[in-house]
């Protein structure tokens, strides 16, 4: 199974989400992507979630499957 990868555009920087580490879900006609832990997945040593809970609330450019979805507000739970 190939795993998604999302990529996050910001105005000044770019984030990248793997999802063997984190829920993402990308909603088209909400224009909102939600980003959620996986409760399954250990991290002994940094939480990726705690990360990037700064982007949440914010607008991104969101890459997935090789489309550019924009101003996508981003959701961190």
């Amino acid at each position: 199974m190939d795993k998604k990868k999302f990529v996050l555009k910001f105005e000044d920087e770019e984030l990248s989400i793997d999802t063997s580490d984190l829920d993402c879900a990308l909603y088209q006609a909400e224009k909102k992507i939600t980003i959620n832990d996986k409760p399954e997945v250990g991290h002994p040593f940094d939480d990726p979630l705690e990360q990037i809970k700064k982007y949440n609330g914010r607008k991104a450019g969101v890459i997935c499957d090789g489309h550019l979805y924009k101003d996508i507000l981003v959701v961190v739970n």
